[in-house]
């Protein structure tokens, strides 16, 4: 049975994969480099780099280049390993990623026929988080990309991809949510 310094841990470490999550699909460097103590490691399968957060956050925002689409993480099914006297947890997170890539983007999401079109991928993170400071972040993450595809490419849903009511996708003060939140 969980105690209520364990349930604490478990919503403040939750609370961070989302704002890692909606700090890359944002393209929020600030938000995104929140997620992780400054001197994190981040390391992916795809990728012979260790990264720091900054790294990162300036590597993953520049590779979208200027597409106008957005990716999307999805965390599914999320296992939490959590000593909360120690102030670590080894955490597990499922997550669906959808890439819209094309020339536009980096060599890395590039596809290599030129052409456009949505990249997918089941990874899983492989956190260390730490609690510093009475504060829980990434300390360490491995990212390991299960399964990808390219073909989901097709042409737009007529339905699905209106802009109506000036709901259109957009990063920075444009975006959505700085509207339509209770903050703004």
């Amino acid at each position: 049975m969980l105690n209520i310094e364990e349930i604490s841990a478990r919503l403040e470490i939750h609370e961070v994969l989302m704002r890692y999550v909606r700090g890359i699909d944002r393209r929020d460097a600030e938000l995104l480099q929140s997620a992780y103590f400054p001197d994190a490691v981040d390391v992916r399968s795809y990728s012979d780099i260790d990264t720091s957060p900054a790294d990162f956050a300036e590597r993953a925002i520049e590779g979208f280049g200027a597409t106008p689409e957005f990716s999307q993480h999805h965390m599914t099914n999320v296992h939490y390993d959590i000593d909360c006297a120690r102030g670590i947890a080894d955490v597990e997170s499922y997550v669906l990623v959808f890439h819209p890539v094309g020339p536009h983007t980096s060599r890395t999401l590039r596809p290599a026929d030129g052409e456009s079109c949505v990249r997918f991928a089941g990874a899983r993170y492989f956190d260390r988080f730490e609690c510093r400071d009475g504060e829980w972040r990434i300390a360490r993450r491995a990212c390991v990309v299960d399964w990808s595809r390219t073909d989901l490419y097709g042409q737009e849903d007529p339905v699905l991809s209106q802009r109506l009511g000036g709901l259109a996708p957009a990063v920075g003060a444009a975006d959505p949510s700085r509207r339509l939140s209770r903050h703004s």
